[in-house]
Parts: C-alpha cells; sequence; structure tokens
C-alpha cells in the first residue's frame, strides 16, 4: 500500500475564477446562502479549487515541472516523466532509423502484466535491461520483487515475429539546434545528457508547490497523489475548513458576509430592519405586512396569497418589488425559497406588545367589586410614588435539609450508651470507640478512673 511522504502537508484553497461567478449568481438572483453551502458548492467539482503542497521541516523535496503541473518526489520520476511528456521535443529532436533484429532462437516473449508491453525473451541479453527501465520509469512505487512476479510469458511464433517486428527500427536524439553533436542511441546517455544541461529549465527543485485540483494522477508522484486523496476526501467531509478563505475570497468580489443563527451567510446585502415608521409603497408594503404576520414564510405561499385569483405568476411590477427588498436588505429570500424579515416581530409597537395583557387585567377588575381584588388574587399595598398598586413581594422559604449523622457518630453514640459489661464484648469498631471512651474517662477524674479500673 503506498502511504503520503512524511512531513508533507496538503491545503485546499478555493479558485478566485470560481468564487467570482459565485458572487455574481448571487447579485443577479438575490438570494442568501450560508458559507457552508458554498465551500459545498467549491468542493463538488476539482475545477473549483487549488492545491497547495507544502514540505514541512524534515519534509520532502518536490521536482514541479514548469512545463506543466506534474509534481515529483525525486528526479528518476522527473526523468521518467520527460520521456512520457510531449514537451520532450523543445530539448532534443529524434529520429528513426532501421537496425537489424537480433538473432537467435527464441520461442516464447515476456510482456508486463500492468502495461502489456513486450520486454523481449528471457533468454534475450537485453531483457533484464528493458525489464529494469520500465520498472523505473513507470511503476517505481512498486517494490521491483513484486513487479517482476506480474511478469507474464506468452508462446507462439506470432508473437515471437511481433516482438522481432518492433526490434527492427531503432529512435536516436540529439539536442535541439546542434547539428554538429553526434547521435545518442543508449537511453541513459540522453538522460545523462538532460541531467546535465536541461533539468533546471524544465523542472524547478521547491518545498512549496501550487497546482490545480483537476490534475491528473500520472501528473503526479504516487506519494503525492495519496495525499492528494486524503487531503481532498478530509475537506469534502468537513467543507468548514475552507470557509476563511471564502470570506476573504467573498470580501474581495464586494460580497457582504454577516452573522445568522450562529452561521455564517452571503448575500446581494445585510439585513437591514426596516423601522417601525417606514412608509412604503403599497406593493411592498404588503409583502412586508405578509411577512410579520407568518413565521417561517416560503415564496410560494408569499405569491399564493398575494397575487389575485386566477394568477399563478407573479407580474413583472411585483418581482421588481420584492428584488428591491432584497437588494436593501430589508428582506432576505434564502437558498430553500424561505422568506425572512429582519426585525420583523420586533417592529410591533410597545402598547401592541402590552395589549393582551392590559385585557386581561381589565377583564379581571370587571368581575371583582370596585374596590377589592380579584378572588384568589393576593392583596395590594400602595405604591410610594403613586403610580398604581405595588406587587405584592413573594417570600421563599428555604426548606431545611435533614441531615443524617456519619456512620462513626452512630456508633460513637451506640458505644456510650452500652454498659460496662456489653463494652467489655464488643469487637471491631465498637471496640475501637469503647478504648477511646475509657481513655476520656481516665482523663476526666480520678474518681471515675478508678471507678473504671475496678470495672
Amino acid at each position: 500500500m503506498i502511504q503520503p511522504p512524511r512531513g508533507l502537508r496538503v491545503e485546499i484553497h478555493p479558485s478566485a475564477e470560481a468564487v467570482e461567478l459565485i458572487a455574481r449568481e448571487v447579485h443577479q438572483f438575490a438570494r442568501v446562502y450560508s458559507l457552508y453551502e458554498i465551500a459545498g458548492v467549491l468542493l463538488a467539482r476539482r475545477d473549483r479549487y487549488r492545491l497547495k503542497l507544502i514540505a514541512e521541516e524534515g519534509g520532502p523535496t518536490m521536482w514541479a515541472c514548469k512545463r506543466d503541473d506534474s509534481v515529483w518526489l525525486s528526479r528518476e520520476e522527473a526523468l521518467a516523466h520527460m520521456w512520457e511528456s510531449d514537451w520532450r521535443s523543445e530539448f532534443y529532436e529524434e529520429d528513426t532509423i532501421e537496425v537489424d533484429p537480433p538473432k537467435g532462437v527464441f520461442q516464447h516473449v515476456a510482456r508486463c502484466g500492468f502495461s502489456g508491453e513486450m520486454l523481449g525473451p528471457p533468454n534475450y541479453h537485453g531483457y533484464q535491461k528493458a525489464l529494469r527501465e520500465l520498472h523505473r520509469e513507470r511503476f517505481s512505487h512498486i517494490p521491483f520483487e513484486r513487479y517482476a512476479t506480474r511478469v507474464r510469458t506468452e508462446h507462439g511464433d506470432e508473437v515471437v515475429a511481433a516482438w522481432l517486428a518492433t526490434m527492427t527500427t531503432h529512435k536516436r536524439m540529439r539536442e535541439l539546434g546542434n547539428q554538429n553533436e553526434e547521435w545518442m542511441t543508449d537511453r541513459g546517455e540522453v538522460e545523462r545528457h538532460f541531467l546535465k544541461h536541461h533539468l533546471a529549465r524544465a523542472y524547478n527543485e521547491t518545498r512549496v508547490a501550487e497546482i490545480p485540483g483537476e490534475v491528473t494522477g500520472r501528473m503526479l508522484s504516487p506519494g503525492l497523489l495519496e495525499a492528494v486523496k486524503l487531503a481532498s476526501a478530509h475537506t469534502r467531509k468537513h467543507p468548514a475548513i475552507i470557509i476563511p478563505t471564502v470570506c476573504r475570497l467573498l470580501e474581495q468580489q464586494h460580497m457582504p458576509v454577516f452573522k445568522r443563527q450562529g452561521k455564517l451567510f452571503a448575500g446581494p446585502a445585510r439585513p437591514h430592519p426596516l423601522a417601525k415608521d417606514t412608509v412604503l409603497a403599497e406593493r411592498p408594503a404588503a409583502i412586508v405586512q405578509w411577512l410579520e404576520e407568518r413565521r417561517s414564510p416560503k415564496l410560494k405561499d408569499l405569491w399564493n396569497d398575494l397575487l389575485p385569483d386566477g394568477q399563478n405568476e407573479p407580474c413583472e411590477k411585483w418581482l421588481i418589488d420584492l428584488l428591491w427588498l432584497l437588494r436593501q436588505g430589508n428582506v432576505l429570500l434564502l437558498a430553500d425559497d424561505s422568506l425572512w424579515l429582519p426585525g420583523g416581530h420586533a417592529r410591533q409597537s410597545p402598547a401592541a406588545k402590552r395589549a393582551p395583557r392590559a385585557g386581561a387585567e381589565a377583564a379581571a377588575a370587571k368581575e371583582s367589586p370596585a374596590g377589592e381584588p380579584a378572588s384568589g388574587a393576593p392583596p395590594t399595598a400602595p405604591a410610594k410614588d403613586g403610580r398604581g398598586p405595588a406587587k405584592p413581594k413573594q417570600v421563599r422559604r428555604r426548606r431545611k435539609r435533614k441531615r443524617t449523622p456519619r456512620p462513626s457518630i452512630k456508633v460513637r453514640r451506640a458505644v456510650e450508651q452500652m454498659s460496662a459489661r456489653r463494652l467489655k464484648k464488643v469487637r471491631g469498631v465498637e471496640r475501637i470507640w469503647r478504648n477511646r471512651l475509657r481513655m476520656r474517662v481516665f482523663r476526666a477524674t480520678p474518681d471515675e478512673e478508678e471507678k473504671a479500673q475496678t470495672s
């Protein structure tokens, strides 16, 4: 099993372009989204975030390619990637020449169990070299002993003929633009030339690398790929990890972020409660009044109640008025089509809030005779400031807790009540208290001491 390298940290940062698209949608539709939902949307697709690979103290050094988004943990992996990449033509020119096929008697051909590539007959002198090179280039994350067990052997003249056909041509390479240089026919010679002259132009040795989230697995070292998978799965499970970064990117897009019921939200405007003396037009006033009379209202219920009979969809005027309230922050439209009126129930006048209590007091006064308190009501005394009867003070009496004596006290009391003959027969705890009482008696008076000795 491949393990992620130690000392490597993977961070996921939302893409600024994806956050900008979300901000445009919020402004266009005037809806309010929780930052937890926005974080989940950003993590739903890999092209909406970027990966930052950070090697901490004691961590591995990475080789980041300047031509593509690949990152590797060793120079050997970087060289293997060079052979499979398209940008190799920027440094070398290649030529194919015909050569004589190998001579000998071959009855079977070995083939790679992972890629299916022909390695040659086991009795061919270049078989071990081809096997080692293929393992180093493409399967270095697998132990060589385990990789060798996956090599299969195929028999038949057709398989041998196909392998001989691949050996009739040979590729040679030389540095691009250098016509006087000799052709290099050996793979190791090309790699040594690349390390000496072009490694710094193609790769950057670094401890911090940033790559897009949609990078393919073949562009990463096996250990890095495993670390990226673990970090991505953990972040998708806990989207709140990227909320601080989302807040910063939304502020750059001039998107207000506010808190409601302990959660962070982003919308076209911050909540702006309407004052109780605010005068609105007919349609906005009807919308606000409808919201004040209901709790947890929905957008569909709003149009069902306010639109005339026979009209299912709101006209443009109603939509414009509702959009104006949403963009002013007087009304919030959440992602689940629920509407929220900031300070809606707090806009009622104080007199309206005290109205039910005043009505109840009037009904109680009407039932009782004039000048007398209602039945069952406690007598009231006049207030000192003359504003009306003062409320009676309720005296709360504390209940006395019944304390039970400790077991040692019970034993002592029992021993004190025993006779001298009974005290001679006690054992255990009672005997201890008997000795204590005897010492107490000895210290009391000489007469009692003499009486205790005789007893």
